[in-house]
């Protein structure tokens, strides 16, 4: 072994030193020696003291070599939060798009410290795959993370992304709010109306439909092959209720008279109806349905 190798060896056992500035003075040369530290770093992060594994995780995040990606993404399941933390860190850094789906899953965690940086880390991959999971995270119980929530919506900026901002335009927090008002149109803030939560999707299997009260409300929620989509129940031509009808594909035809509505946007297909119906977007939140206007 020659002596850079030993010198490597040496700063990683520093990993675990006592003095928590002679760790970081270690992490922090490892990152600068860059790719030769990386396998022994990733082999860090399967280390017995969590101490090690998460000065592991930061230093791997600063050399940004990709051959750690897929530790790293094991690393998120690590039964330290602030390893997970770290890993979550460094795959923001490394700008990992495949570790996507596994940091949407850490959107669960019970730590609000851990979401934060779960959403920094999306926040700097901007997959646009990830707008769905991101809009239900805006409803989180810690503000910061509804913050972090907005700020990755707004760094994918694609229009289903600020779709969910807009329904955030009046979030109790003001950067939240802010947030989302700074990066939709002017004149397309959201109405200030909380999402409504219709009951589960396995209660409504491909092909069906069913009316669900909500408030004043009286909503029809379609299951079909393309999706789940949510209009009012209440046919704009005489009044007559929807859910009582034929549903064909994306149609659905009302029984008194014939009339017939897109299920995505509500739109009139056929007549004698000539007014649209009103149409919700439909967030499924582990297979809960919730709305909200658009």
């Amino acid at each position: 072994m020659d002596a850079s190798q030993n010198g490597i060896r040496e700063l990683i056992r520093d990993l675990s030193h006592r003095n928590e500035d002679i760790r970081w003075a270690a992490a922090s040369a490892l990152s600068r020696i860059g790719a030769p530290a990386v396998e022994p770093l990733m082999a860090a992060l399967d280390d017995k003291d969590s101490v090690v594994r998460l000065r592991a995780a930061w230093a791997l995040g600063r050399i940004g070599d990709e051959r750690a990606i897929q530790k790293l993404i094991l690393t998120l399941q690590d039964g330290d939060w602030s390893v997970r933390m770290r890993a979550a860190d460094a795959l923001g850094m490394l700008g990992a798009r495949q570790a996507t789906s596994a940091l949407l899953l850490l959107l669960r965690d019970k730590n609000a410290d851990v979401r934060r940086h779960v959403i920094a880390a999306l926040t700097k991959i901007a997959d646009p795959g990830s707008a769905d999971r991101l809009g239900v995270t805006l409803r989180d119980a810690d503000w910061r993370v509804r913050m972090g929530a907005a700020l990755a919506l707004a760094a994918i900026g694609d229009e289903k992304s600020l779709g969910y901002l807009r329904t955030v335009s009046c979030d109790e927090n003001e950067y939240v709010r802010m947030i989302a008002l700074s990066s939709v149109k002017s004149g397309e803030e959201g109405s200030c109306k909380k999402t409504i939560r219709l009951g589960y999707a396995k209660d409504l299997p491909e092909g069906s439909m069913k009316a669900v009260q909500a408030g004043d409300r009286e909503i029809l929620v379609v299951n079909t092959d393309t999706g789940m989509y949510a209009i009012n129940n209440i046919c704009t031509h005489r009044g007559c209720r929807l859910s009582d009808g034929k549903l064909e594909g994306g149609i659905v035809h009302c029984p008194c008279h014939g009339s017939a509505f897109n299920v995505k946007t509500g739109e009139v297909v056929k007549g004698p109806a000539k007014t649209p119906e009103p149409a919700y977007a439909v967030i499924l939140d582990n297979g809960e349905i919730t709305l909200s206007a658009f």
